[in-house]
């Protein structure tokens, strides 16, 4: 793959051999355990119970710069892509703070996204440039170099990073889906039916399980990967089409299930069955998305309505309930309006959208949400 150019280099020994404290073994085994107490407490806690957050505004020192995130972990760092007329640079936020990853690239014909980040701070991303688009990994120690996809593809897409420093790729040209670990690609194969050029990755578990969707002559399916196998997932009742968007540790799979127009209804697949997730008000215009869920059971997503498809409502899913994510802060963060709801954590952390109402200019704003205990 074209390279990025950038500080250090590392080689894949030395990113391999810098693991977390604990065996990753029993890391695993004490998050397993650590969320089954903490979900079975959820559980028994009154349905009643309703989080609130304070607010955090995400945004750049430079106002001429524009933040957009793609993704969080659980120490609350965001990564996204910085950008200005000069171009567009992968970047992290943490502790109120944006530092660029790479030194700004001059050229804007060439251009870096960060799209994920791990706890331990590894970020996957693209970087396009004329004619092709490759991908980086950057630890805190350098970058890696993680060779090449079988077929010499044009463009290698990053989707997605886990704790065990395992990788999700989209390939185009020829098309393909990849799961990288240790310097190995292995395919992800499309199933019976489905396009390859239409077969999309978009999310990642720490066991390895991966989620996103195909396209067959009856229309998009979501798609499960795990175990060396391929599921499709099915659709609601009433559609006939779904996209899955994020897996949980606990192999729980949100997403849409939409029609061939824009009705869309937020899905929670779990243990084979999928299920409609609620609307914040009985309403038949009404349709809602998912986007991701936490290994707590939170999801988080945004509704609106088919006869005014521009105006959004963030959301937060919790105990089988829809909640208002704008009515759920503090007062003084009142003037806030969110929109939607794109992120998040194991902390209950949130990466929201929306609008502040003391803006004449109704720009759209990146906030941090956490949950006040």
């Amino acid at each position: 793959m074209r390279q990025v150019k950038t500080t250090n280099k590392v080689s894949i020994r030395e990113v391999n051999m810098n693991r977390l404290p604990f065996p990753r073994f029993l890391r695993l085994v004490l998050i397993v355990l650590t969320l089954h107490a903490a979900d079975a407490t959820a559980h028994g806690r009154s349905d009643h119970f309703t989080p609130k957050y304070r607010v955090t505004l995400v945004s750049a020192a430079n106002p001429q710069q524009r933040f957009s995130p793609y993704g969080l972990n659980n120490r609350g760092e965001i990564v996204g892509t910085l950008s200005d007329e000069g171009g567009y640079n992968p970047a992290i936020w943490r502790d109120g703070h944006i530092v660029e990853i790479f030194p700004p690239i001059p050229d804007f014909q060439e251009r870096n996204f960060a799209v994920a980040i791990n706890d331990r701070g590894d970020v996957v991303g693209t970087h396009e440039f004329p004619g092709g688009v490759t991908s980086f990994f950057w630890a805190p120690q350098g970058t890696l170099d993680m060779g090449a996809p079988p077929g010499d593809a044009g463009f290698v897409i990053a989707k997605g990073i886990n704790n065990r420093r395992q990788i999700i790729f989209d390939t185009a040209f020829p098309w393909g889906n990849f799961l990288w670990e240790r310097g190995t690609f292995t395919p992800l194969e499309s199933p019976p039916g489905a396009s390859s050029m239409d077969t999309l990755l978009t999310a990642l578990n720490d066991f390895g399980e991966v989620v996103g969707q195909g396209t067959f002559e009856e229309g998009t399916r979501a798609l499960l990967w795990r175990e060396g196998t391929v599921e499709i997932l099915g659709v609601l009742p009433g559609t006939n089409m779904s996209t899955a968007r994020d897996i949980n540790n606990w192999g729980d799979i949100v997403g849409s299930s939409f029609t061939t127009g824009v009705a869309e209804r937020a899905f929670l697949w779990r243990e084979g069955e999928m299920k409609a997730l609620p609307l914040l008000r009985r309403d038949p215009r009404g349709v809602n998305s998912a986007q991701a869920i936490n290994d707590w059971g939170q999801i988080v997503g945004y509704e609106s309505n088919l006869d005014d498809l521009g105006n959004q409502t963030a959301v937060l899913w919790q105990h089988r309930r829809a909640l208002p994510l704008s009515k759920l802060v503090k007062r003084e963060y009142a003037h806030v309006t969110f929109t939607s709801a794109v992120m998040i954590n194991n902390r209950g952390q949130i990466v929201a959208i929306g609008f502040d109402s003391r803006i004449a200019e109704q720009t759209q704003h990146v906030y941090l949400l956490t949950p006040i205990f």
